[in-house]
């Protein structure tokens, strides 16, 4: 298999690791893969920008804010990560026709500097209307549909940051030296089995922790 959205790569990786041979190098990126999608459930977020811009749809919650991680149908929420081919439109009859298109005039990205965050880049993760625009919202509700507001963009982060690529490796190479200790054992030490801790890395939580999104609890 090749790495899927992975945040770092096979070269990296084998290089962190010291290995020069090139037999584990499909577990390899099996690892890696694995490693990357922990991290985005224990950050309740994803790092890895869609290559093309994708067309998603939302249910306003007000008129005139609408939070992107209030995303009732993806647990890892919405954020975007590029403005490249961005696009909004909303379906004010409910229809599912999002026949009108907002100009970049209409709306607001928030935060507004998240192109500017330290210590790298952040994604925009709500967006304001502006002007005469409002978003559709309780608006001949009744047996319509209620997504009404569709987002065309590049979902994710705008770049990975080297913080979560410092994790995956170190993730990436704990799940690596598990093929070693299938039972949970890791060896034998002065006192007999030496057994495989059931709590995460703490190095990997305390890095990883700065970028953790809270989840919104909806009924």
């Amino acid at each position: 298999m090749t790495i899927s959205n992975g945040y770092t790569d096979q070269a990296t990786f084998k290089s962190y690791m010291g290995l020069t041979v090139t037999t584990y190098d499909t577990f390899i990126d099996q690892t890696i893969t694995a490693a990357s999608r922990a991290i985005d459930n224990y950050c309740q977020r994803r790092f890895w920008l869609d290559t093309n811009p994708v067309a998603r749809t939302f249910e306003p919650q007000g008129l005139l804010t609408l939070d992107l991680n209030d995303d009732r149908d993806n647990p890892l929420g919405a954020e975007i990560g590029d403005t490249t081919g961005l696009t909004i439109a909303t379906d004010p009859g409910g229809t599912g026709t999002f026949s009108v298109t907002w100009a970049a005039t209409d709306y607001q990205l928030l935060p507004q500097n998240a192109a500017y965050a330290f210590p790298e880049p952040r994604p925009w993760t709500s967006v304001r209307a502006v002007g005469t625009k409002t978003f559709p919202w309780l608006v001949n509700t009744w047996l319509t549909h209620l997504n009404r507001v569709q987002i065309t963009a590049k979902w994710g982060w705008p770049a990975i940051p080297a913080t979560v690529t410092q994790a995956c490796l170190i993730k990436s190479a704990r799940l690596f030296h598990r093929k070693d200790s299938p039972q949970g054992v890791a060896g034998f030490g002065e006192f007999g089995v030496v057994r495989i801790s059931q709590k995460d890395d703490p190095d990997v939580c305390s890095m990883l922790d700065p970028y953790r999104r809270q989840p919104v609890l909806v009924a």
